[in-house]
């Protein structure tokens, strides 16, 4: 999801797992949802109901460039109807403005907030909702 984190709000990391019924789903694979990207169970041609948005930080050393090209083509043989939208030079976090200080804390160069990404994803997550909401 799409969010503004605290520690407080998402102590625990995550391995997300996509699990989609009926409504729309906004997927953000920066700020601390870190690991692997996956459908389980695997999708289905025509099982794939919601509209998907990923934003993805072109530079997010955390999530492989093969999981992520499984993740398209599993959508993709799905005929799911999904966007993936990747920012230039935007790392793992880019949306966590909390992220700058995590990287130092813990010496991860992979981690950093980038507001010029944070700003487009979350105008990108507007437009994709009015779309879906038609508003």
């Amino acid at each position: 999801c799409h969010f503004k984190e605290t520690e407080e709000q998402f102590p625990i990391r995550a391995e997300p797992i996509l699990r989609v019924e009926a409504a729309p789903l906004l997927v953000s694979l920066a700020p601390r949802v870190e690991g692997r990207v996956r459908w389980h169970p695997p999708a289905k041609e025509g099982a794939v109901k919601a509209a998907i948005l990923v934003c993805h930080g072109a530079d997010d050393g955390f999530v492989p460039a093969k999981q992520i090209e499984d993740f398209k083509a599993e959508m993709d043989a799905a005929g799911a109807d999904y966007e993936f939208i990747e920012y230039a030079n935007a790392k793992h976090s880019f949306m966590n403005p909390g992220a700058d200080a995590k990287a130092k804390q813990f010496g991860l160069d992979a981690l950093a907030y980038n507001q010029e990404a944070d700003e487009k994803s979350w105008a990108d997550m507007q437009a994709f909702f009015d779309e879906i909401f038609e508003n």
